[in-house]
């Protein structure tokens, strides 16, 4: 449904046939064959001096190998973390790094959250296409734009705002208790 839903969705340019290696909040779901993603991110995270017990954990990653990769920072009930420079260690996230057009656009719209899922993307993608998505019960439109526009996207390096229904809507047949959970928080699924 996953795969079938980043390729409806134009998150990358194309889609492995192969099943995406999965993780949530940076470990790999049952069934995954291999570590390689998880030790990926744990050594992104320990060149950029995180401490272990505070690394970043995107909510769910989808690596599809040389096709690509997605970040999904799940948004349900709350709204993006808000930080400022001053309490948070934001230069580690983007000073000294290609991944921010303008670091201090980026520090200034204080997503610390959703920048620090842009590095990890960034970096844990390589050379590959990647998209950070902001999945979100109803858009927030221009409130993300100072944001985005701190990035360093391209074609291939994109960061996207979709809804819940959109996802749900472009997976194809939605499995019910995913239906049901879905409709507890009070998410229209018809828009």
């Amino acid at each position: 449904m996953l795969a079938s839903a980043v390729s409806d969705l134009g998150l990358l340019q194309q889609v492995a046939a192969a099943p995406p290696t999965v993780l949530f909040w940076g470990r790999e779901s049952p069934g995954t064959s291999s570590k390689e993603v998880g030790d990926a991110l744990a050594g992104i995270s320990e060149r950029l001096g995180e401490q272990k017990n505070h690394r970043t954990e995107p909510d769910v990653i989808l690596d599809f190998g040389r096709a690509g990769v997605v970040f999904f920072e799940a948004k349900l009930g709350s709204s993006n973390d808000s930080k400022d420079n001053a309490q948070h260690h934001w230069d580690k996230y983007v000073l000294g790094t290609p991944a921010f057009r303008d670091a201090e656009m980026a520090i200034g719209t204080r997503l610390y959250q959703l920048a620090r899922n842009w590095r990890f993307a960034y970096e844990l993608a390589d050379d590959r296409p990647f998209c950070l998505a902001n999945l979100v019960v109803s858009k927030q439109g221009e409130a993300l734009e100072p944001f985005a526009r701190s990035l360093a996207t391209t074609d291939e390096r994109q960061f996207r705002e979709i809804t819940w229904a959109e996802l749900v809507a472009a997976g194809g047949s939605t499995p019910p208790w995913l239906l049901e959970y879905l409709q507890g928080p009070g998410i229209s699924l018809s828009s």
